[in-house]
């Protein structure tokens, strides 16, 4: 990536619109081409994977692009381990909005 990506949650999604972002989560659902993940914020979001794409941990971060209808279309991911703290991943998300000079 050429320029820092913003750590995002469901409630900003809306605010990222055609933009690059890195999402945290969990994955709850995983199709065919689609995955719904649990945010950090505990909110969902629906995420269009690319052909190929497979998950070997429950807890992933996918850097993609926010869709209109504030899906996600996957550009990379990668996973996260078999556990991990999302409220805690949470407030470092938070923290970056407020303090993005060091982010």
């Amino acid at each position: 990536m050429d320029k820092p990506t913003p750590r995002i949650n469901s409630s900003m999604l809306g605010q990222h619109t055609n933009k690059t972002v890195r999402i945290v989560g969990k994955v709850m659902q995983l199709q065919e081409g689609s995955a719904l993940i649990e945010s950090s914020d505990h909110g969902q979001i629906s995420v269009s994977l690319n052909p190929g794409t497979t998950f070997s941990t429950p807890y992933v971060e996918i850097i993609g692009i926010v869709q209109q209808d504030l899906s996600v279309q996957e550009l990379t991911s990668s996973g996260f381990g078999e556990n991990f703290d999302l409220d805690n991943y949470n407030s470092l998300v938070e923290l970056s909005r407020k303090y993005t000079e060091i982010f």
